[in-house]
């Protein structure tokens, strides 16, 4: 029985990858079958993580001052900003 400890160490190395994703998952189905004290502790595990927040969100607060333009979002990428300096 894996320990899952591999598994888990090849996701963290490439945690893009869904083939190493499901090796970890499957590893932790597999260890979760055969032993009860561990099944217990990641349900717990599970549940905790459904309730924590996925970061997606954003919230920006902007006071003082006079702005001209302001711009708020999440994860740009190939942006070019023309800014005047009059």
């Amino acid at each position: 029985m894996s320990s899952s400890q591999l598994e888990l160490a090849s996701l963290e190395a490439n945690p893009t990858d869904p083939i190493r994703a499901q090796a970890l998952a499957t590893a932790l189905g597999v260890r979760a079958a055969l032993d009860t004290e561990f099944r217990s502790l990641l349900e717990e595990w599970w549940e905790r993580a459904q309730t924590m927040n996925s970061g997606g969100e954003v919230h920006n607060h902007i006071s003082g001052g006079t702005q001209r333009e302001v711009f708020q979002g999440q994860s740009f990428s190939n942006i070019t900003f023309n800014v005047r300096t009059d």
